[in-house]
């Protein structure tokens, strides 16, 4: 006969199988939800491992296109308020005071100067801190300190005195720290290149140069635009940008690299913007582009092997042998074709022309 202690246990058994005693209401299963996206999972271990993978929209903020990363973001235009955007952001504090939001910061960012900002962007569950640095300079200014730089700079044996000289005349002007320095630092990595300090050594050139281009392409004055070809050309990137530089024997010489049709071979030097350039670079440009079609190979060759081998750039020597490849096609020279082929047709400034 049944005991009363086994009717009960029975009756609470069916109770948790059937939801009551009768079996006519159901409990729920037990769920855990995503803290981030609220989708169910029966067990606490699935829904944690789905938490580790899940995506966390982190506060992205934009301006004129690009990302504001946390290091220091240089503002160096005008900004219109339409081309500052945020993305996964709830609060905005900016030089420890919030506001009210992104309007207000695209009012701040549009009407600065001369100014520093510290940001804190709150998202759902996370925090950046960016920073921006508004120098924004007059076009009077700018060219004042181009004018000084043709001044420092226009003869061909200054030394780190002119540099010196350089910054001493243009740092009371205002919003033009930032381009100032990329001009000094072109200047150091030419000097550099071409062994004439002793601060600096050969190596150091390329470091210096890529300085002087992050600074200077947020410019577009004419000694920017055409300064930061340069450099390109220096470092083997030979894409040809939608304006042409202020230098007639550097737009030639990207023409040739780029086996495009170029319409003189010579070109007149005298014409040319003042610039100072690296050794190297001035005979590449202005003798063996300028003047390639009065070179034979074997001329060519004899001429290249001269050339001061100290300060020549691994750059540079990659030049020289797609120039003797050149001239070996020009002659149809089948070895030396073979021989200077090998040598520059796995580079990737070339390779491309060698694809059928």
């Amino acid at each position: 006969m049944p005991t009363v202690g086994w009717i009960q246990e029975t009756a609470i058994d069916h109770f948790y199988e059937r939801g009551t005693v009768s079996g006519t209401i159901s409990v729920k299963p037990v769920t855990y939800s995503c803290r981030h996206c609220g989708k169910e999972f029966p067990t606490k271990d699935e829904r944690d491992w789905h938490e580790v993978e899940h995506p966390i929209a982190n506060p992205i903020l934009i301006i004129d296109g690009r990302e504001v990363q946390s290091t220091t973001f240089k503002v160096t235009n005008e900004t219109q308020p339409k081309k500052i955007e945020a993305a996964f952001v709830k609060r905005f504090v900016v030089n420890n005071t919030e506001v009210t939001g992104i309007n207000e910061l695209r009012e701040l960012i549009a009407n600065a100067k001369q100014q520093f900002f510290d940001i804190q962007l709150y998202g759902n569950e996370t925090k950046k801190v960016v920073s921006i640095d508004v120098q924004i300079a007059e076009s009077s200014n700018l060219a004042k300190v181009d004018e000084e730089f043709a001044r420092c700079f226009c003869d061909t044996d200054f030394g780190g005195d002119a540099v010196t000289r350089f910054v001493k005349q243009t740092e009371g002007l205002h919003g033009c720290d930032w381009y100032r320095d990329g001009l000094v630092r072109y200047i150091q990595g030419i000097l550099a290149k071409d062994h004439r300090t002793d601060l600096l050594q050969f190596g150091d050139f390329s470091s210096r140069l890529n300085q002087s281009y992050s600074l200077l392409a947020a410019y577009d004055t004419p000694l920017a635009l055409s300064l930061c070809q340069m450099i390109r050309f220096v470092m083997n990137d030979f894409r040809i940008v939608n304006r042409k530089s202020f230098i007639p024997a550097l737009d030639i010489a990207l023409k040739f690299f780029n086996r495009m049709e170029v319409s003189s071979a010579t070109i007149e030097l005298h014409k040319q913007y003042k610039l100072p350039i690296d050794y190297a670079s001035e005979l590449i440009l202005n003798r063996f582009v300028s003047y390639y079609s009065d070179f034979g190979f074997d001329t060519l060759v004899k001429e290249i092997k001269s050339t001061n081998r100290s300060v020549l750039s691994l750059q540079d020597k990659q030049k020289l042998d797609y120039l003797c490849f050149r001239k070996a096609e020009d002659e149809a020279n089948t070895e030396m074709i073979k021989h200077y082929a090998r040598r520059v047709k796995n580079l990737t400034e070339f390779s491309e022309q060698f694809r059928n």
